[in-house]
């Protein structure tokens, strides 16, 4: 999400996530 993002690395792992759930 964004306010992950913001955080810098924590933004790499949000995105990891995202994209698991978005294949799932």
């Amino acid at each position: 999400g964004a306010t992950g993002h913001q955080l810098g690395a924590a933004g790499a792992v949000d995105a990891i996530f995202t994209v698991l759930a978005i294949h799932r």
